[in-house]
């Protein structure tokens, strides 16, 4: 693979991801939450992200069935594997991944594709053109201040036909959340939840508390977040598309734990604020944070 990748800049940023404690954090992550997880696959015409991707392959290469794909920012590949792992029409056969943390590209364990590990910062990742049939960014590329540029090597490195699969935050820079996000969450959270049920892993109660100050994060959390729409539509053609998490996302993350899929009062209220979330978005009353997208490659580089 035809790859240049710098030693990495951000120290601060790669010793907070080296000792991060990635289970805790998906243990109480919003999205552990059934019911909220569960509307991240249904967006695709096909009704699965994987399934999707699949099609678009097949469309795009159908005399291949061995792919070869990338993912930016990958942490462990934790949110990244399953979308190798599962298509069911081609096979993935090598998969590259680029991070700043050597620990976290340690604790990659795919069990279908060998595992190339790159060790760098992805803000002056440089690709070998037509390289790659999909590249997945998850939940890292909000993390890059040169957005611009990664989008253009990504786009470079993809072959024509190539796939894009992103899941990122798009909401303020350092995940701060929008004021009438805020208002209608607080109102929420206040009126259906106990205390109890709002009170975060680390024992604060979620209400007036919705999220740290942006003096809490490191460097690089949601650094050039809001450019992320308009570099992704600048280098690619979005196929399908979900802008989602305006109200979830500030209630729920933290409090993964305190919800169970077979209470059947938990599920009617977060069913609830799912519905509300959905009406208020569509309204522009408040604004999406996530992004979860499936794009082609445009044919702007040369």
């Amino acid at each position: 693979m035809e790859t240049t990748i710098a030693q990495p800049q951000l120290d601060q940023s790669r010793n907070a991801w080296d000792h991060f404690d990635l289970d805790t954090v998906r243990s109480v992550s919003w999205l552990s939450i059934e019911s909220v997880g569960k509307q991240t696959h249904s967006f695709p015409p096909t009704g699965s992200i994987v399934s999707y991707i699949d099609q678009l392959l097949v469309e795009a290469f159908p005399s291949r069935k061995e792919m070869v794909g990338a993912a930016v920012v990958c942490g462990d590949m934790e949110a990244e594997r399953g979308i190798f792992e599962q298509t069911p029409s081609v096979r993935f056969t090598d998969v590259a991944g680029f991070d700043l943390s050597e620990t976290s590209l340690r604790r990659a364990r795919p069990s279908t594709f060998k595992f190339h590990p790159f060790l760098g910062d992805c803000n002056s990742l440089v690709l070998g053109p037509h390289q790659f049939d999909l590249i997945v960014g998850a939940h890292g590329i909000h993390h890059i201040f040169n957005i611009g540029g990664l989008f253009f090597q990504i786009n470079k490195a993809l072959r024509p036909g190539g796939i894009l699969f992103i899941h990122e935050w798009v909401g303020p820079e350092k995940l701060q959340i929008p004021r009438a996000n805020a208002l209608v969450a607080r109102l929420l959270l206040c009126t259906l939840f106990t205390r109890k049920e709002r009170t975060n892993h680390e024992g604060r109660v979620k209400g007036k508390f919705l999220q740290y100050s942006p003096g809490f994060f490191d460097p690089s959390e949601a650094c050039n977040s809001l450019e992320i729409p308009a570099q992704l539509t600048r280098y690619f053609e979005v196929k399908s598309e979900l802008a989602y998490g305006s109200l979830c996302y500030p209630m729920f993350e933290g409090l993964g734990r305190n919800f169970h899929p077979n209470r059947r009062l938990d599920q009617v209220r977060i069913k609830f604020v799912l519905a509300v979330e959905r009406f208020l978005t569509r309204m522009r009353v408040i604004k999406p944070l996530f992004l979860i997208a499936i794009a082609k490659k445009r044919a702007v580089w040369q």
